[in-house]
């Protein structure tokens, strides 16, 4: 057998108001790996403007059919950033099971084949988005912006007046500056730190 290449690391957390936990931890040879952030946006009562779709794509009612193509589309879309994502079960119960409200969902596209979506639950507390995807071919067009509108405008119409979402501050593909975009707010930062075996 060949062996792993993954290198094995220490972790350790300390969020922005834990001085004294994120002293010990830089004394200690941990440096920060990323830097979850946790955003909330206060949902406006006048009409949201929304972005344009890219050419070619079309937003489409969620079917139950659908789901095991969207989960497809959003573990393709993450394989790049996650070692292992959850099985389609766990994902599915995760997001409601046989209860599913996909009202929130907004799914986007091109022909046969999915372009984006955004998932996005909700409860008496406002709406939660666990999921945001752009599959590769359709990057780099404003559909994450467009996406993201569609689902505060479904907010509002349910009378929703919050939505939170969490990111990687260093995401390569500059979520935090996607969500900022449409009212988002970063409200918590929460570094990672590591420190090599």
């Amino acid at each position: 057998t060949q062996p792993s290449t993954k290198s094995c690391m220490f972790g350790g957390n300390a969020n922005e108001t834990q001085r004294g936990n994120r002293a010990l931890l830089l004394s200690e040879g941990y440096t920060v790996a990323f830097t979850f952030v946790w955003m909330t946006c206060q949902i406006p009562t006048e009409p949201i403007q929304l972005t344009s779709l890219p050419d070619g794509l079309e937003i489409r009612p969620v079917e139950r059919e659908q789901l095991p193509a969207i989960y497809a589309a959003n573990e393709e879309a993450f394989s790049e950033s996650h070692d292992s994502l959850e099985s389609y079960e766990i994902w599915l119960s995760r997001l409601g099971g046989p209860d599913l409200d996909t009202s929130l969902w907004v799914v986007a596209w091109d022909g046969d084949q999915i372009a984006g979506h955004v998932i996005s639950t909700s409860d008496d507390a406002g709406a939660h988005t666990p999921w945001v995807a752009t599959r590769r071919p359709w990057r780099r067009r404003g559909l994450g912006k467009a996406l993201m509108t569609r689902m505060l405008q479904r907010c509002q119409e349910r009378g929703i007046t919050q939505a939170d979402i969490g990111t990687v501050a260093e995401n390569p593909g500059k979520s935090a500056h996607l969500y900022e975009s449409v009212g988002y707010q970063i409200v918590s930062r929460h570094p990672r730190y590591r420190k090599p075996m």
